[in-house]
């Protein structure tokens, strides 16, 4: 990759992480995720929104790289953050 394209490639990260975190919503839902994996569900009862809206913020932090979803047992989607430097030391 040129130095141009790398340089482009980092911008438009930085640029979709300040997207992500423009919402003060997202930042409390990066907040909870630091405290430990949580479903939506989960989320939205602590956020106090819908599932809906929580599904879709966490959406956009999924497009931003910044929380990941695996499975559980029972096959439910549990978001996390991404990398593991930004969740609370255990």
């Amino acid at each position: 990759m040129a130095a141009r394209e790398l340089k482009d490639a980092i911008f438009e990260q930085f640029a979709r992480v300040g997207a992500a975190m423009s919402s003060s919503k997202r930042v409390e839902t990066i907040d909870l995720l630091a405290l430990g994996d949580r479903d939506a569900e989960m989320i939205a009862t602590v956020s106090e929104m819908t599932v809906a809206n929580t599904s879709r913020h966490l959406k956009i932090l999924f497009q931003a790289a910044v929380v990941s979803s695996k499975r559980d047992a029972s096959r439910r989607a549990v978001e996390r953050l991404s990398t593991r430097e930004v969740r609370c030391p255990s």
